[in-house]
């Protein structure tokens, strides 16, 4: 209750801070005083934070109020698609196919390329037959169709380049001890920034972890999104993106061993992430302890090893993603079960995405693993 409070009471000075930049955002220059001493105020403001509220008011279906958190953090980048589809889906679920159907456009002038995947999500299961919402999902559609005209077509040549990789230590790191290490890879179109966020959703972050940056950018008016490979691209090809992922990856783990004492180290991935972490956990015998797979599948059924495993995997899912369908993220639990590996199964009410329930579940599943590989550090406290 007094948590409840306390959101609401977050909720009532973001709500103002609102109003103050929505005065601000249709003022003309020559209404402002740029010398004046509170000029810089209505700029001053923690737009991540909102997203974070947003995302909490969402996870407990209090979706006006994540609404209001989502504008709120808009307000001051009105060009972050990935906020405005948070939106977009808290009006879906709301049954408000209007407003629904102006984020989506606002999306999609902010950059985002992908909107006929994007409105297949089940949040707009609730607007989805409306007359306007249909109209405007054609629209969308046409819209997308006629750019990737406008791109023409595309060759893949390989390429070398450096790879970035953000990296996080406990809040009360101490280098003498040893500590286990996460590495996070993040999904299509994704960046570092995405497991920033899901790491302070975790309820308790007791490990190092680094988030790669994937090598390939995507277009996009927005942000620096980040792709592992090229979809719709045959087996064959897909197979040389997959092992020049893999040797990156081991050598953010080479790295990371050479600027910390590293124990086990748990390789987790998220959606395209995950096919690539689970590829790497299969190719790579003992490179890795454990494998976390969230919302993914097989990245080349036909083409991995089979042979005997004894690595722990935790797999989650959201049982309404209609991106990575939930019957294929069986499959990939299926293939890691049958080859022998302890398998823990999470799964949740959601669409494509990384829910707080599952960061909870992911981090009392670390905490159980206990010392993994022969490692003297435990995956758990340390």
């Amino acid at each position: 209750m007094i948590h409840r409070i306390a959101m609401l009471a977050l909720l009532a000075a973001l709500l103002s801070l609102s109003e103050a930049h929505a005065q601000w955002e249709y003022l003309s220059p020559d209404e402002i005083d740029p010398l004046a001493g509170d000029a810089l105020t209505v700029l001053d403001n923690d737009r991540a934070s909102y997203v974070l509220m947003g995302l909490q008011y969402e996870d407990q279906g209090e979706l006006e109020q994540a609404a209001a958190c989502y504008i709120a953090a808009l307000q001051s980048d009105a060009t972050n698609f990935e906020v405005l589809l948070r939106l977009a889906g808290c009006y879906g679920q709301l049954g408000r196919a209007s407003l629904a159907s102006d984020a989506l456009r606002l999306a999609q002038q902010a950059g985002l390329r992908n909107i006929s995947a994007r409105i297949g999500d089940p949040r707009f299961d609730n607007v989805r037959d409306d007359y306007s919402f249909r109209m405007a999902a054609d629209v969308l559609r046409g819209r997308e169709l006629r750019y990737r005209e406008q791109m023409g077509d595309t060759m893949l040549v390989p390429m070398g380049s450096m790879g970035s990789v953000r990296y996080f230590l406990p809040d009360d790191f101490d280098s003498e001890l040893e500590y286990t290490l996460v590495v996070m890879l993040h999904g299509a179109t994704g960046t570092p920034e995405n497991i920033a966020a899901w790491r302070q959703q975790m309820p308790h972050r007791n490990f190092i972890m680094a988030a790669p940056a994937a090598a390939y950018p995507v277009f996009s008016d927005h942000q620096d999104s980040r792709i592992w490979w090229p979809g719709a691209i045959g087996d064959e090809l897909r197979m040389q993106y997959l092992e020049q992922n893999a040797e990156y990856v081991g050598n953010v783990v080479a790295r990371m061993r050479e600027d910390f004492r590293i124990g086990p180290v748990v390789l987790a991935g998220f959606s395209q992430g995950g096919m690539l972490a689970s590829y790497c956990a299969l190719t790579r015998s003992g490179q890795y302890d454990a494998l976390a797979c969230f919302s993914t599948t097989l990245a080349v059924d036909d083409e991995l090893p089979r042979r005997e495993l004894d690595f722990p995997v935790f797999s989650g899912h959201g049982l309404r993603d209609s991106a990575v369908l939930p019957a294929e993220s069986e499959m990939l639990a299926d293939f890691l079960e049958e080859q022998g590996c302890p398998l823990t199964r999470f799964s949740f009410d959601g669409g494509h995405e990384i829910s707080v329930q599952e960061l909870e579940a992911f981090c009392d599943w670390l905490d159980a693993l206990g010392p993994a590989g022969g490692n003297t550090a435990g995956m758990g406290n340390v």
